[in-house]
């Protein structure tokens, strides 16, 4: 098994772990997350200023522990409440700002899912489903998109250009009721 496809089944296991507790009894089940279950990706969460992560997790304060790439996200919730499933940074991104396509942008990809093929998934692709997890921020819900995507074959700078449209390119919208046509322009 090449890395890429056991990164694949990590993801299987953990998305179908989340539905399984989604979908359970349990009384606490809103406070199940799983940061990251990759073999590539350590995600670190805590609601903690910056001084405090390497007292939190000593691991980063080790001059042995290496990484090509380390982000840090500080920033209180302006929109939702803090929680782990909702607190940056997520398993593929972070960012400062808002997305407000949020319900648009998970039904798009609701109403996708029964379409979806991939050779890389094979039958374990309906076992990912929904790939958009209810209830989460925009970031939340872009994640989902994002790392679905590529853990399907495509490379991230393609999978930015599917979701996130260049700048100043007008999107198509539904006509209001007033009948008159509207664009959205990203700033």
């Amino acid at each position: 098994m090449t890395q890429d496809q056991f990164e694949r089944k990590l993801y299987v296991v953990r998305r179908r772990a989340e539905a399984e507790i989604a979908e359970s009894d349990f009384h606490e089940k809103g406070f199940f997350y799983v940061p990251s279950l990759s073999s590539r990706i350590i995600v670190y969460k805590g609601l903690l200023l910056a001084p405090q992560i390497s007292e939190f997790y000593k691991e980063l304060a080790d001059t042995t522990t290496k990484s090509s790439l380390c982000m840090v996200h500080q920033r209180f919730s302006t929109n939702t409440f803090p929680t782990w499933q909702l607190a940056h940074p997520f398993r593929m991104i972070s960012h400062n700002g808002e997305i407000n396509t949020i319900r648009g942008n998970a039904n798009w990809m609701h109403a996708r899912e029964s379409v979806l093929k991939s050779d890389y998934f094979g039958d374990d692709i309906s076992k990912i489903f929904p790939v958009c997890v209810e209830g989460g921020s925009d970031t939340a819900t872009l994640d989902n998109a994002v790392e679905m995507l590529t853990l399907a074959g495509r490379e991230l700078p393609h999978v930015m250009a599917m979701l996130i449209p260049k700048r100043g390119m007008p999107i198509p919208r539904c006509r209001p009721k007033s009948g008159r046509s509207t664009n959205f322009t990203r700033r």
